[in-house]
């Protein structure tokens, strides 16, 4: 009698569960990309009103994610898209940090890997490019892409008057680019995250001397 070998099947809960990350991925992309259109509609203002009986002032809506080990904020204002993967053209003899160029709906861009420029030691930092979210951020003499490693969510954040700004003791480059931090509420517990200074990573001489787009 012939002994018949029962074929190994694959645990579906896998499949199932990339699945759902990927669905709410997508989910999460399209809610930012309608927020991101709509404050690129509405006129910039750069007042806050102080709410009554806080002691808080709103700081506006900010696009929320990972880097490394640390948890990072940029207003809403300053970033143009935001993606899942981001399709690159290698180019020979730059820095690792920048992976290349893409193309934006004809406008070529540099694309710069956070995790490579700031070094943070991440196990996801040499992960291929086009699987990492991604940023499209500016300001007003520099535009280009930034891969992060996860797209979080966008909300709206605050700062404390009576708080003093809790400084990192860290000397690493990322923390260095840390503006102070902000607030949000979230199941009606307050937590805090890191405001990363865009203009400064911006302005910095390392982007500028390598970059190509």
């Amino acid at each position: 009698m012939k002994k018949t070998e029962r074929k190994k099947s694959k645990p579906k809960s896998d499949s199932k569960l990339d699945t759902g990350v990927e669905l709410e991925l997508k989910e999460l992309i399209v809610g930012i990309e309608s927020e991101i259109k709509t404050a690129q509609d509405l006129k910039r203002d750069n007042t806050f009103d102080l709410e009554e009986d806080q002691d808080r002032i709103d700081i506006g809506r900010h696009i929320c994610f990972e880097l490394g080990d640390k948890q990072l904020a940029i207003p809403l204002a300053t970033v143009l898209e935001a993606g899942e993967h981001l399709p690159v053209q290698p180019l020979p003899l730059l820095p690792d940090w920048i992976t290349g160029i893409t193309n934006i709906r004809g406008e070529i861009i540099s694309v710069v890997n956070l995790n490579l420029f700031f070094d943070t030691k991440n196990n996801t930092a040499n992960m291929p490019v086009d699987t990492k979210p991604y940023l499209i951020v500016h300001n007003h003499k520099m535009k280009i892409a930034i891969t992060v490693n996860k797209i979080l969510a966008t909300r709206p954040l605050y700062s404390l008057i009576t708080k003093k700004l809790n400084k990192t003791q860290n000397n690493d480059m990322l923390s260095k680019h840390f503006s102070g931090q902000a607030f949000y509420e979230k199941e009606n517990v307050q937590k805090a995250i890191f405001l990363f200074d865009l203009n400064k990573f911006l302005s910095s001489s390392d982007l500028h001397d390598f970059s190509i787009a």
